[in-house]
């Protein structure tokens, strides 16, 4: 008898991955074709000309929908390869659904990465444009600044500098009280979004060290509370940033207005991440992992009936049993899936099911 020949990827599946091959090199394509058409958009507004002027916002806005429908196509394309396999795994020999499964989780795995490079990497972009635009303003502003008054009952020129609100001078000749307004450019730098644009942009370094522990945080299912106090250091780094240079670019904030803003901004992005009931819940589930790390399963029971009573006692040893996996500890995981299988009244063999149940977990890891 032959030796059996290994199972070949369907058909219908190796042309659909080359055609979601095809489309990432498209994408890339065109997120760098998007670059340059960024760049040329907003290129107007970043001159003496017409600095951050009304045409900005909607080039942005233009730019920003451009990129999602860059990203849209390759999600798109994703979902047919995604289906393709979705169809093969129904008919195929356990060896090739393995195999499929695997492809199936490296595609999906590319696709959120090239995904979140292309905004990542827009977000940036559309920040840096729209800060030049933001400096070129500042700039145009900065010579109203040095341009001066006349006051309206001596002529005498009255140098007011940098005036961004209604603000009162005294005529140094004739005694005459003078409120000026700000001149255009002036007004339009400090009332539009100008300086917050500059300092996102200043921030942009630690936007991205947020996002990236942002992505840590959230793509856990049960965080610990070590992984949210990395979460919150990085959004307080970001915080500050921002919060610093606005204070020191912006003549009415002080010191409080700063350390407020600072507070306000980690908050709001940390969001019900940084509620006490969320709080409560990684407490609660590293205590579970510090008593199962000691291996001994009578204590760690205890340790749940005193936790919770009934299903949510399962429920509770079921999360922790995912908690202890995905931070890479398998040997006490197994402790905890021994307990599951226990809690639940399993009738299937205690062995075969924490195997069963182990790579469950492995797959539904792979997958995040």
């Amino acid at each position: 008898m032959a030796a059996s020949e290994p199972d070949a990827t369907p058909a219908n599946t190796s042309v659909a991955l080359a055609a979601w091959q095809d489309a990432l090199a498209e994408t890339r394509d065109a997120f760098s074709s998007w670059q340059t058409d960024l760049t040329r958009a907003v290129a107007p507004f970043q001159t003496p000309e017409d600095p951050f002027g009304d045409g900005l916002s909607g080039a942005i806005v233009a730019a920003e929908a451009s990129l999602k429908a860059i990203i849209d196509r390759l999600e798109a394309a994703h979902h047919t390869l995604m289906a393709a396999y979705g169809e093969a795994v129904k008919t195929e020999s356990p060896d090739t659904v393995n195999r499929l499964e695997w492809q199936r989780t490296e595609q999906t795995r590319t696709l959120r990465s090239q995904a979140a490079q292309m905004s990542d990497q827009g977000h940036a972009a559309v920040t840096r444009a729209a800060a030049a635009a933001a400096r070129a303003l500042f700039e145009a502003a900065s010579r109203e600044w040095n341009q001066p008054r006349s006051c309206r009952s001596c002529e005498t020129p009255i140098f007011v500098g940098g005036v961004w609100q209604p603000t009162t001078f005294t005529c140094g000749s004739c005694g005459d009280k003078i409120t000026f307004d700000a001149e255009p450019l002036t007004a339009r730098f400090y009332a539009g979004p100008s300086l917050d644009v500059i300092c996102a942009e200043h921030a942009l370094d630690a936007w991205q060290v947020l996002l990236a522990a942002q992505r840590r945080f959230e793509g856990m299912t049960h965080a610990l509370p070590r992984d949210f106090e990395s979460y919150e250091a990085a959004t307080r780094s970001w915080a500050t940033a921002y919060a610093t240079l606005y204070g020191e670019l912006h003549p009415a904030w002080s010191a409080d207005d700063v350390s407020e803003a600072i507070q306000r901004r980690t908050e709001d992005t940390l969001d019900e991440a940084g509620s006490e009931a969320a709080r409560a819940r990684r407490t609660q589930l590293a205590e579970g992992a510090a008593v199962a790390a000691e291996g001994d399963l009578a204590k760690l029971m205890a340790w749940a009936q005193a936790q919770a009573t009934g299903t949510d006692m399962a429920d509770l040893i079921a999360d922790l049993a995912v908690c202890v996996h995905e931070h890479d500890d398998r040997a006490n995981a197994w402790q905890v899936i021994a307990l599951q299988h226990h809690i639940q009244r399993e009738a299937q063999d205690r062995d075969t099911w924490m195997r069963e149940r182990l790579t469950q977990l492995d797959a539904a890891l792979r997958g995040r």
